[in-house]
């Protein structure tokens, strides 16, 4: 492994299992991996708090990519942030998709994501599901006053059934918001960013910062949203969930991540 000098990882389908927990094998191998050199940096669409248990779990000091990388941040003590990287939606924008969605899809769940905190109107049972996984608690808002006011909105997720999903994502498409982005994380789920958002960009900053050349880096996740950092590390691992696109496009597919998969996919560069 002496040609990879740092690791990128997903969490959410990589590094946890189905129950959104770590095992033994993960800790394990990610602590063995510290004591060579080898730091781990993690990369998801969660927002900073909802990172934090994992990162304590494993001990990392290495920054938080979060929202798919619209924001990088440093954890200090008590859970304190500093922001190292910032690409928030445009205030404009941000106002033009709530509307959006409040006109046409009733039914869809609407979050917003400003720096460390999440934002709803009132809680639905999406987010209560959402709160489950994340072991956050979202602050009720006035959405519309909120985005009114100068705060960096850095996602946008709208929750809902896949048809009514289907619905935002056409509205957002004929909206022509040139520097919007717009994906499905699940059939459930469709996360809102910039346009320049993505983690391959913040995989470029953060080994610019650590003078790591991109080829020194191992980069694992499941969905597409990892692909373009697959695809530019040294070498990309998928795992064994992932759909079949992202591991065609991959160096390497390891096994699922209900059976250890990030750990074997490390161990084999280990020894």
């Amino acid at each position: 492994m002496s040609t990879i000098k740092l690791v990128f990882s997903d969490i959410d389908g990589t590094l946890l299992d189905e129950r959104h927990q770590l095992t033994g094998e993960t800790k394990e191998i990610i602590q063995r991996m510290n004591n060579v050199g080898i730091p781990t940096v993690l990369a998801s669409a969660r927002p900073p708090l909802a990172m934090t248990k994992v990162t304590k779990e494993l001990e990392l000091k290495t920054p938080l990519v979060c929202y798919n990388g619209a924001l990088i941040v440093r954890e200090e003590k008590n859970k304190q942030f500093v922001s190292l990287y910032s690409l928030p939606v445009e205030r404009l924008d941000a106002l033009l998709i709530y509307k959006l969605v409040k006109q046409h899809c009733v039914d869809v769940s609407i979050s917003v994501y400003s720096d460390e905190h999440w934002y709803v109107e009132a809680l639905d049972r999406w987010h209560c599901q959402e709160a489950t996984i994340t072991e956050m608690r979202p602050k009720i808002v006035n959405l519309k006053e909120f985005l009114k006011d100068y705060h960096p909105v850095h996602k946008f997720l709208l929750m809902g059934n896949p048809e009514t999903l289907e619905i935002a994502e056409e509205k957002l498409r004929q909206s022509e918001l040139l520097d919007v982005s717009f994906y499905r994380s699940k059939e459930t789920y469709l996360e809102v960013t910039h346009q320049q958002v993505s983690k391959l960009t913040a995989m470029i900053l953060i080994a610019q910062a650590l003078h790591v050349d991109l080829k020194e880096i191992l980069a694992i996740g499941d969905n597409y949203n990892d692909l373009p950092m697959l695809v530019k590390a040294g070498v990309g691992v998928a795992m064994g969930n992932a759909p079949e696109i992202v591991k065609h496009s991959s160096d390497i597919v390891t096994r699922g991540n209900n059976e250890n998969g990030f750990y074997h996919a490390l161990a084999t560069f280990l020894h």
